[in-house]
């Protein structure tokens, strides 16, 4: 009876199917790369498929300095577990969602996977294969501006025997990349003139407001002839783009040979935050308009003075 038992242990043991799949899986050839994308709004999204194409959606506009690539995913297997030919497929679905973090103030998910087949086969003569994986970043937010978003995502998959039976399962991270930049531009419109300024032969001062009216003199100053006007630039960037402060000279000398003026005491209008909540080119757009207060010394030599104000944004 004993002896029996053991017999049909021993059958039991060798019956079972041998499901060891020696299957290398090597990640990261190419990272998906979605390039430098310029800004043009605060939602959008941005694209490569998985023929390395760029498709640049929704308030995006690309840059030529960084081309994106897609993801290249390879497999491969010494094919010495007893199988001819093992199949290897993702599961995931191209409505999947994938957070992408950067540590700025926006929401970035990856979507819309795509994949150049829809598995790939190894053979006992072809014993690696490679799968090119295209998606898209959705964007919500201003993202930091000049900023390099870098992650992963999870890419599920399964390997399959010639039959289409499942052998098992795996997941591989494939590394994303993405620069998001906004472009912004500051165009000199307007230039501050303080017109002609008469004076009395002793100091004094003219103080101008930022529609380009003289609002009052001081001192020897008797009176301002010809047109004033204030000076203004206009500033182009996505729709809504935050601007987060305007910085400029304290203090600039107007020039005549060796003869100098100053101005100071800079008024700016609308302010040194806000938002690009005009529109004009198809940008946002907001136009500043300055004024301030000019400074004339006791006896100042006769002639044009010129002289240079530096304006600076952060966004």
């Amino acid at each position: 009876m004993v002896k029996k038992l053991l017999y049909i242990l021993n059958l039991i043991l060798l019956a079972m199917p041998a499901y060891a799949v020696e299957v290398n899986v090597v990640a990261d050839t190419t990272k998906l790369d979605f390039g430098k994308a310029v800004l043009l709004a605060s939602t959008g999204s941005v694209s490569v498929d998985s023929g390395s194409r760029p498709l640049w959606l929704r308030a995006m506009r690309a840059s030529t300095s960084t081309i994106p690539t897609a993801g290249t995913i390879t497999f491969s297997s010494a094919m010495e577990d007893g199988y001819d030919i093992l199949i290897i497929q993702p599961t995931v679905t191209s409505s999947s969602e994938f957070p992408l973090t950067g540590g700025a103030s926006c929401d970035l998910k990856v979507t819309n996977l795509s994949f150049s087949a829809n598995a790939v086969t190894l053979t006992a003569s072809n014993k690696s294969g490679s799968l090119n994986i295209g998606g898209s970043i959705q964007i919500k937010g201003f993202c930091k501006a000049d900023y390099d978003y870098i992650g992963t995502i999870s890419i599920p998959y399964k390997i399959m025997d010639n039959t289409q039976t499942e052998l098992k399962t795996g997941v591989v991270a494939l590394p994303i990349e993405f620069h998001s930049e906004y472009k912004t531009d500051i165009i000199k419109d307007t230039d501050m003139n303080f017109g002609t300024v008469i004076t009395s032969g002793t100091a004094g001062t003219v103080v101008m407001n930022t529609e380009g009216i003289i609002t009052s003199t001081t001192g020897g100053v008797v009176k301002v002839n010809g047109t004033t006007s204030a000076g203004q630039v206009s500033i182009f960037g996505a729709e809504n783009l935050p601007i987060t402060n305007v910085t400029y000279d304290e203090l600039i000398y107007l020039r005549n040979g060796e003869y100098t003026l100053t101005v100071d005491t800079f008024t700016l209008s609308p302010g040194r935050t806000f938002t690009l909540n005009e529109s004009r080119n198809g940008q946002g757009y907001k136009m500043l308009k300055f004024g301030g207060t000019l400074h004339v010394s006791e006896n100042q030599p006769v002639g044009e003075y010129r002289g240079t104000l530096n304006v600076r944004i952060s966004y």
